[in-house]
């Protein structure tokens, strides 16, 4: 019978990072297991959409700590290894093949899943999507021989990957069916900044556009959507979102609906199991309730924060969510969460790409978003984000408001 005293179960950032918190901790040789689905070890997803598709990263600089770490540390490494089954009451985890791991404790990191598209013609004409390092490599490798791409998706894969092929001198157009860009983020006018931002950088954005099908013409492939517009395109990707990878949760006895739920501390309620990352709904101090957070710092915090509590160093997570993104020369930020803010306040220059927006509710700013500010502000904002505090009586009457 193959035991661990620990299994990871995941090759994520969550996987990768609570890997290296658990040798921090002091973790003996042969205690701790890594089993994933994916043929390399853990590695951080950011640079995939950007630097690597750009050509300007290599795929040994995105790895989170290099294959020789585990070996070095006596980490057993399971890769290309599928999990169908968990079964929480005798700690083990049943694999494609048929084989069977148990461990004393196990850090649930099987992160999210990306979502296909269901319209005639999809799988026919090679749909490519973007989450793993072999469906980036896929999309680079693709866009060699490519002179016109379309990208699916207006949130952060679509506009990372639109950006990165545009840069890469590709002919690009970025379609979604949302009102605008990053719909559940940006408001009005920072929406009206990216949207023509990306077109004077040569994209065309097509908002309100939903693909009704695929079909061969002329040779080439286009797209059709709703409006009857038809695109042809040599590589299409698409970013259209993420489901928690649940799948093998199912019989586990755990809480499990979108996404598995903890508590403060990464518990699932099953004695010995936590959930970190993508898969993981945990309970939102800042703003109440529960949330699934699927960004790189989330993934990255909470790693670390469940292999100190599997090893018995007892630390709540509590941090306010965190996102980033980098497109053509410019860089954001974003804290917290604006989805039932009553009012935004805008600072700055938005037409030069220079501003601030800080949501509120009930008076209390709830979220905020910088990108190209002086460091001052920055740091207030987050801080008042963290705090949940009072939106500066400055900012109330700099600010223009809209949402």
């Amino acid at each position: 019978m193959i035991r661990h005293t620990y299994v990871i179960l995941g090759g994520g950032p969550a996987a990768g990072y609570a890997a290296q918190e658990f040798v921090q901790q002091g973790i003996k040789p042969g205690e701790l297991a890594l089993v994933s689905s994916d043929e390399h070890v853990p590695y951080d997803r950011p640079p995939l959409s950007k630097g690597y598709l750009q050509g300007t990263k290599r795929e040994e600089d995105i790895f989170i700590g290099a294959p020789a770490f585990y070996e070095d540390h006596g980490i057993k490494l399971y890769l290309g290894t599928e999990a169908v089954a968990v079964d929480s009451g005798d700690g083990s985890i049943e694999t494609a093949d048929g084989e069977r791991i148990h461990c004393d404790k196990l850090l649930i990191a099987t992160g999210a899943s990306v979502r296909h598209l269901d319209v005639p013609g999809a799988d026919d004409c090679d749909i490519r999507y973007f989450r793993s390092l072999t469906d980036a490599r896929g999309v680079r490798d693709a866009a060699k021989d490519a002179q016109s791409a379309l990208v699916l998706g207006g949130g952060f894969i679509g506009m990372e990957v639109a950006s990165s092929l545009a840069m890469r001198g590709m002919d690009v157009r970025l379609v979604f069916p949302e009102a605008k860009l990053m719909q559940t983020i940006f408001t009005e006018p920072m929406a009206a900044f990216f949207a023509s931002y990306y077109r004077a950088k040569g994209v065309e954005v097509l908002a309100r556009g939903e693909v009704k099908r695929f079909r061969r013409s002329n040779g080439s492939w286009e797209a059709l959507l709703d409006a009857g517009d038809a695109i042809p395109f040599d590589l299409v990707v698409a970013g259209v979102g993420v489901v928690p990878a649940v799948d093998a949760l199912k019989k586990a006895g755990l809480h499990v609906d979108d996404g598995v739920h903890v508590n403060d501390y990464l518990e699932t309620g099953i004695g010995g199991v936590y959930a970190a990352g993508d898969v993981a709904r945990f309970p939102a101090r800042h703003a109440g309730g529960t949330q699934r957070v699927t960004h790189w710092q989330n993934a990255k915090d909470q790693g670390r924060v469940a292999a100190k509590n599997l090893t018995g160093t007892r630390t709540p997570y509590n941090e306010v969510p965190y996102f980033f993104s980098d497109v053509f020369d410019l860089s954001w930020e974003y804290w917290g969460d604006n989805g039932d803010a009553e009012k935004a306040y805008h600072v700055g220059d938005i037409d030069n790409g220079a501003f601030s927006v800080w949501w509120v509710k009930n008076g209390l700013v709830t979220a905020g978003f910088t990108m190209g500010r002086v460091e001052a502000e920055r740091e207030r904002l987050v801080q008042c984000v963290r705090d949940r505090a009072e939106l500066p009586r400055d900012i109330e009457q700099r600010g223009k408001q809209s949402l």
